[in-house]
């Protein structure tokens, strides 16, 4: 959680973090089931204040962790025809096979309105048959 404003008045207006001051998890964040915690907001955005103008947040690097990543893909492909010449592939390819719904990151600028918040998913299973021309 960083800020974009000069609040210690050292000339620099990115990173400087706020103060943590509460516990930013909200819980067990589990999307394999079914959410199972505060649907709402990924981690507490009230954990964090804007510092005192002067001085620098306490903050660390990286206060809280996005959402759980799984990216399986799947390929079959056969070619057809003899050893050498000309020959044909059909490849049939599928990602993120399953479906798992990945979730992006939450919003981690605290002056926006949805702080603390996924507001999107990654890609949904994408499946490509092709041919290939192989000489």
């Amino acid at each position: 959680m960083w800020l974009n404003d000069d609040r210690a008045g050292v000339g620099d207006t990115t990173n400087q973090p706020w103060n943590l001051v509460g516990d930013p998890n909200v819980g067990n964040q589990s999307f394999s089931n079914g959410p199972t915690a505060d649907q709402n907001f990924w981690f507490n955005p009230q954990a964090f204040a804007r510092p005192a103008p002067g001085t620098f947040g306490n903050a660390g690097r990286n206060p809280v962790r996005g959402p759980h990543q799984q990216n399986w893909d799947f390929a079959l492909f056969k070619t057809f025809g003899p050893p050498s010449g000309t020959r044909i592939q059909f490849r049939a390819e599928a990602f993120n096979f399953p479906n798992y719904p990945n979730l992006s990151n939450p919003q981690t600028n605290p002056t926006n309105g949805s702080f603390g918040r996924v507001t999107a998913k990654t890609s949904e299973r994408n499946i490509q048959l092709s041919l290939k021309v192989l000489f």
